[in-house]
C-alpha cells in the first residue's frame, strides 16, 4: 500500500501542476491574440474617446484572479496537505516510518 500511495499521490500532484502550466499557456496566447486585436481595432479609430475601457482589461484581470487561484491551489496547498495528512495518521495511529516515506515521497 505504501508504494501504491505514494505513486497515485505523486501522479496526481504532477498531474494538478501539468494543469496550472497549460492554464498559464492558454491564458498568456489567448490575451496576447486579444492585446493585438485591440490594438488593431484601436488603430482603426472604433472604440472612439476611451479605447482601454472595460472591454480591454476585462478579460486579462478576470482571468488572471482565475489563474492566480489556480496558482494558489496547486503550489499554495501543499503544506496545509502535508499538516492535514500527517494529523490524520496521528489519530490512526500509523507509524512514524510512513509518516517519514510520505514526506519524501513529495520530493521524489
Amino acid at each position: 500500500m505504501n508504494k501504491e500511495y505514494k505513486q497515485k499521490h505523486v501522479l496526481k500532484r504532477v498531474k494538478d501542476i501539468k494543469g496550472f502550466y497549460t492554464h498559464l499557456v492558454v491564458y498568456i496566447l489567448i490575451n496576447a491574440l486579444l492585446t493585438i486585436v485591440h490594438l488593431w481595432i484601436d488603430s482603426k479609430g472604433y472604440y472612439g474617446e476611451n479605447p482601454y475601457g472595460i472591454n480591454y482589461w476585462g478579460t486579462p484581470l478576470l482571468w488572471g484572479v482565475g489563474l492566480l487561484i489556480h496558482a494558489f491551489k496547486v503550489f499554495g496547498l501543499s503544506n496545509w496537505e502535508d499538516r492535514k495528512i500527517k494529523e490524520l495518521m496521528e489519530k490512526d495511529n500509523l507509524t512514524a516510518e510512513y509518516q517519514k516515506e510520505i514526506d519524501e515521497s513529495r520530493w521524489e
